[in-house]
């Protein structure tokens, strides 16, 4: 039975329909079967994020269990939702480690993954998860929390980078999400943009749930930037693009890399075609895979994870997350083999040793970095014919 019929369904059936697949595979015979928790947002604001880092996470549990890659393990999912919420989140972590969860996977936000960091350590159950993991600079990360996303000052020097390149840019604006991914990434930017020289002439926050930006684009276009940076997600990019042009306003427009997670199809509509030309991303190299140069380390992976995800469930990913899920998953694997235990004290000592080549960077940890990913991993990307692809 195909993947993709085995996941269809409620939550609850979704986790219990793939342990029955695997339960199918070739997998040795004796083998400990061990849970973890799979958190992602199923529902709310980011749930286009969410499902996509469900279905990649599956899809690497699925491999990871039917090629025995952990010898003698098979892992059991518990899939929960977060709710986009960090509340829920708590939540849903709290009924994992409860049900016996050695290790978690999530949650999608970062306002989550920062509640769910106290959580870990002081359960000392490891969290690998798809957020950015916001810690103060040169602070030590939380011992059992981890991201398999990018540091959040790496993510402001890609975005900028992006805004900088091919044009005289002296002034920026930002118009950002007032959530804890949207602060962090704007003032990472602010303070990167200062040491370059470049001004920053208008900061402009918005509400998740927004529908409208004309207030905040006016006021950023009475301050006449050179560039502007978009730091927010779900539908509002697109929402930025269009009443960009409808107000007359021609600036590149660059989105950061955590914000572009509904797909290049769903922002075009949202955007329109008249305000796709001026706009940018800094893209994760799973969102331009079939268009990132050859030589990449990451190129040959994605030509085999692509696909075998498309097959699974009728699409491509729309964003950076099902691959964030995808090699959190098999970090986790990773760690699971290196440590030869299911200790999760003993895991999250073998984590914190991790440099393993994922299909978004190559993805490293150690005592003092629990972000996987950093500003090397981005690469800048634009909008042609429909779909995103590489190159500024």
């Amino acid at each position: 039975m195909r993947l993709a019929r085995a996941l269809s369904g409620t939550v609850a059936a979704l986790s219990s329909l793939l342990l029955v697949a695997d339960a199918s595979g070739a997998v040795a015979a004796g083998t400990k079967t061990v849970k973890i928790g799979l958190l992602a947002s199923l529902s709310g604001y980011v749930a286009s994020y969410g499902t996509d880092e469900r279905d990649g996470a599956l899809l690497a549990i699925n491999e990871i269990n039917k090629s025995n890659a952990i010898p003698g393990v098979t892992l059991q999912p518990i899939v929960l939702d977060d709710k986009g919420d960090p509340t829920a989140a708590v939540e849903a972590a709290q009924q994992a480690i409860d049900q016996g969860a050695i290790a978690i996977l999530g949650p999608t936000t970062t306002a989550g993954t920062a509640a769910l960091a106290s959580i870990a350590t002081a359960r000392q159950v490891p969290d690998i998860s798809f957020g950015l993991l916001p810690v103060a600079p040169h602070a030590k990360p939380p011992a059992y929390a981890y991201s398999l996303s990018i540091e959040p000052n790496d993510e402001a020097v890609g975005d900028l980078d992006a805004a900088l390149a091919g044009k005289n840019v002296k002034t920026i604006a930002l118009i950002y999400d007032s959530n804890a991914y949207g602060q962090s990434i704007s003032d990472g930017i602010k303070r990167e943009a200062a040491a370059k020289g470049i001004r920053t002439v208008a900061s402009e926050a918005f509400k998740s749930t927004s529908t409208d930006m004309t207030p905040q684009l006016t006021a950023i276009r009475s301050a006449k930037p050179d560039a502007i940076i978009d730091v927010g997600g779900g539908t509002t990019p697109g929402l930025i693009a269009r009443q960009m042009y409808e107000l007359g306003m021609h600036q590149k427009l660059v989105i950061s890399a955590v914000s572009f997670g509904i797909g290049a199809v769903k922002f075009a509509q949202i955007a329109g075609p008249n305000a796709l030309s001026n706009v940018r991303h800094t893209a994760f190299a799973e969102e331009v895979w079939n268009t990132l140069p050859k030589a990449d380390p990451r190129y040959a992976k994605l030509q085999a994870v692509i696909p075998a995800f498309r097959k699974a469930y009728g699409h491509d990913p729309n964003g950076y997350g099902a691959a964030a899920a995808y090699d959190a998953a098999w970090v986790l694997a990773d760690a699971i083999k290196r440590a030869d235990s299911v200790d999760s004290k003993k895991i999250q000592a073998a984590l914190d040793q991790t440099k393993y080549q994922g299909t978004l960077c190559l993805a490293q940890f150690s005592p003092d970095s629990h972000s996987a990913c950093h500003s090397d991993s981005l690469v800048v990307s634009k909008l042609a014919g429909g779909k995103l692809v590489y190159g500024d």
